[in-house]
């Protein structure tokens, strides 16, 4: 049987001076779903296909990881 699709989430921000950012990914599947902006706003969300989980995945800790160098914490 297929395994439950399982949602990750990671959710981070940023708080430095006045800027205070949030940056949310959420992978569904090979879905990757990404909402940013200020903390505040509902901000703006991109979505991206790819063709494996583990694409979409690599991705995802990708993404993680320049945030985390720029900067942002886990919520």
């Amino acid at each position: 049987a297929d395994a439950p699709l399982t949602e990750l989430l990671r959710s981070l921000r940023f708080e430095q001076g006045n800027s205070r950012k949030f940056w949310r990914a959420s992978l569904r599947g090979n879905e990757l779903s990404v909402n940013y902006g200020r903390i505040g706003t509902s901000g703006q969300i991109v979505l991206k296909q790819f063709d494996t989980l583990e694409r979409a995945r690599r991705e995802m800790d990708k993404l993680v990881a320049e945030k985390l160098r720029k900067g942002y914490i886990e919520d």
